[in-house]
């Protein structure tokens, strides 16, 4: 049932996918570069089979592995910490490290999939960080569509006002808090 309801959203989204009708020249760049990359990278194999994984959590592995490597940050902070994440992060900056808890983040994971109800621990690592996060800093959500409680979590995110432009990519969400730009909202996919 789930792949079925993947497919359905990847038909539906597809046109925002291949950057049609996104204005903005670095969302444009960030959709085609880093979400939908098409040539795979140096580390992938190496990765794949030092951590067999199903499909779609190697194919959000690999999507950590190419923003780590546009936002070169060398501070992650994640509420789940994993040994494969920051690898992956490594793979694609190798001065990433990633943390439970930093002051000033490049970047925050806040895994919401396994949870029926976003605590408010989640709630509140989400606002601590996201003034915490440096200028240029990312928010990836995992598992924003798990649930219609992390649903509603995740809609709460796009809808607070520090949160400038915002990609649903189903599995997984992302944020930008860049102030010189208007705010935006794409729903797209990874490539299937």
């Amino acid at each position: 049932m789930q792949s079925l309801k993947r497919l359905y959203y990847h038909f539906v989204r597809w046109p925002r996918s291949h950057g049609f009708g996104i204005q903005s020249p670095s969302d444009f760049n960030f959709v085609l570069d880093v979400v939908r990359q098409r040539y795979p990278y140096y580390a992938y194999s190496e990765l794949a089979e030092k951590y067999p994984e199903d499909y779609v959590t190697r194919t959000f592995h690999q999507f950590l592995l190419r923003l780590s490597n546009m936002v070169q940050g060398q501070y992650w902070v994640s509420n789940n910490l994993k040994t494969v994440e920051l690898d992956y992060l490594r793979a694609g900056c190798n001065k990433a490290s990633l943390f439970s808890s930093h002051p000033h983040p490049d970047g925050v994971i806040l895994d919401l999939s396994n949870l029926q109800l976003p605590s408010d621990y989640e709630k509140s690592f989400y606002h601590w960080y996201v003034d915490a996060l440096t200028p240029n800093g990312v928010l990836v959500v995992e598992g924003i569509h798990e649930s219609d409680i992390c649903y509603r979590f995740w809609k709460q995110i796009v809808d607070d006002t520090r949160a400038i432009t915002s990609f649903d990519i189903y599995d997984v969400g992302v944020v930008f808090f860049d102030l010189k730009k208007p705010k935006n909202h794409y729903n797209i996919t990874f490539r299937l």
